[in-house]
């Protein structure tokens, strides 16, 4: 670090030794340090917003130029709340791409969203806008069914991994910003009812390489699955996007059996 000095972020516009009128958190931070992600309810970060909407929004912070961003806006109006929280954003080492947790349904023009549940959005930071990644098989406009969250990012940000529990999806799940296709982890989409719905793959976060090849995840179930035998406990798999092979991490040596 060349030097010592603290900044404030979440400050109020115009104003750097001013804090804002609500509380922050859950702060990220790019590779680089140029960019800073977090969540607040404050309402004065950015000059011009509008946000009535009384519930936590999700800033970019530019360290260089030392002004706040909102990302969770209303499509094609970046300068007004969307309709619902947005949360546990994360960034991309890059800087250039943000992940998160939303209930708002008017991130993106186009958009059903009758789940009443948590989605997962992208946000471009060079073109200012939203994506909804947990969407139904090709249906881009349509939210899943049930709960996604969780999401993680790829260095590059061209990839995004997230756990989702919706009743056309059923474990950790890969989107691909560059082919714009989803794929479930160790098992195709397409080949999502040889699983059987709400089967427990996953349950927990996932993680994903920096180059976007390699995910890593947990599943709780015991008895047989891809092939492997598995305690009634947490067991850790890994996932190679490439081959699109699964490996169990947490096992005997020389053995696919769990110990």
């Amino acid at each position: 670090v060349a030097t010592e000095t603290n900044q404030l972020v979440n400050h109020v516009s115009g104003d750097p030794e001013t804090g804002a009128n609500g509380g922050a958190g859950r702060a990220v931070i790019s590779r680089d340090g140029r960019t800073i992600v977090y969540e607040t309810t404050a309402t004065d970060l950015q000059a011009g917003v509008v946000d009535t909407n009384n519930v936590t929004d999700i800033y970019a912070y530019d360290v260089t130029t030392g002004i706040n961003r909102l990302v969770s806006h209303e499509a094609g109006l970046p300068e007004q709340t969307a309709d619902n929280a947005s949360f546990s954003a994360v960034i991309s080492a890059d800087g250039n791409k943000i992940a998160y947790e939303t209930l708002a349904t008017n991130l993106m023009a186009g958009v059903i969203d009758e789940n009443g549940s948590n989605d997962i959005y992208s946000y471009d930071l060079q073109t200012g806008t939203n994506k909804l990644i947990s969407h139904r098989n090709s249906q881009p406009t349509i939210a899943a069914f049930g709960h996604s969250g969780t999401p993680r990012l790829s260095g590059d940000g061209s990839r995004i991994v997230f756990v989702s529990t919706a009743n056309n999806f059923s474990s950790v799940y890969l989107f691909d910003l560059v082919s714009d296709s989803i794929t479930l982890a160790g098992r195709p989409l397409r080949d999502m009812d040889a699983l059987g719905l709400g089967d427990g793959a996953s349950d927990g976060a996932a993680t994903i390489s920096d180059d976007g090849t390699l995910i890593a995840f947990q599943r709780r179930a015991g008895g047989p699955y891809l092939g492997f035998t598995l305690n009634s406990d947490y067991n850790v798999f890994l996932y190679r996007v490439t081959t699109g092979q699964t490996e169990l991490i947490s096992s005997r040596a020389g053995s696919t059996t769990f110990s």
